[in-house]
Formats: structure tokens, C-alpha cells, sequence
């Protein structure tokens, strides 16, 4: 049992990334080693969501997290309450985490699944 959990421990990552409801792209955030990092994350996903529902160009924003809390304090606060649960993943050393990510949030079919046996 020991060699098992050594042997998955050298071959993925801990990592986290937030659920969030408001979004441009995917419905999570980045994947990041630290829940609060994942959690600045959403809120910056969020945020550029909003921004561009307001029609404000946002591309100017040099360090996007720092400028977005100093510039737009008030749509960081409006961000919360798009956050869901952060959940921490099993990332495999060799999968680069924004391929990760993609593949999570990807909604596959397969219509296997939809036969029914006897």
C-alpha cells in the first residue's frame, strides 16, 4: 500500500482551481499549487467576465490582478458571489496544467453509455 501512494505521488501534482458561475472561457479557474492563489484566480476570471459586460477595455491592465484590485476594487467585491468550491486536483507531472484544465472542463458524450442491457 505504501509503494502505491510513493509511486502516484511522483507521478501527479496537487494542485486547485475554483468553480465559478461568471465566465469567458472555461467554467474553472487556473490550476495553481495554493487554494488562495486559485481563489484570486476566479475572482480575476470573473472580473474580466464583467468588465467586458460593462464594455470596459480591461487590456491596458498591466499586472491585471494588482491594477483590477486597485482600479475596480468594487467589481472584485461584485466577483464573490460567482465563486463556487475549490477543489483540489491530481495533475499528472507530465500534463501541463492549462492542458489539464482544458480537458477537465471538456464535456465529452459517449454514446455507449446510453445502451441499456438486460
Amino acid at each position: 500500500m505504501k509503494t502505491e501512494s510513493i509511486n502516484q505521488a511522483e507521478t501527479t501534482r496537487k494542485m486547485y482551481m475554483t468553480s465559478i458561475s461568471k465566465y469567458l472561457c472555461y467554467p474553472y479557474s487556473n490550476l495553481y499549487a495554493s487554494i488562495k492563489k486559485s481563489i484570486i484566480s476566479a475572482e480575476n476570471m470573473i472580473c474580466s467576465a464583467m468588465l467586458t459586460e460593462a464594455n470596459i477595455d480591461w487590456s491596458g491592465l498591466t499586472h491585471f490582478t494588482k491594477d483590477l484590485r486597485r482600479d475596480y476594487p468594487e467589481y472584485v467585491e461584485k466577483a464573490q458571489q460567482y465563486i463556487g468550491e475549490t477543489i483540489e486536483v491530481d495533475v499528472p507531472i507530465d500534463v501541463p496544467a492549462k492542458e489539464y484544465r482544458i480537458w477537465y472542463c471538456t464535456v465529452t458524450y459517449d454514446e455507449n453509455l446510453n445502451e441499456w442491457s438486460d
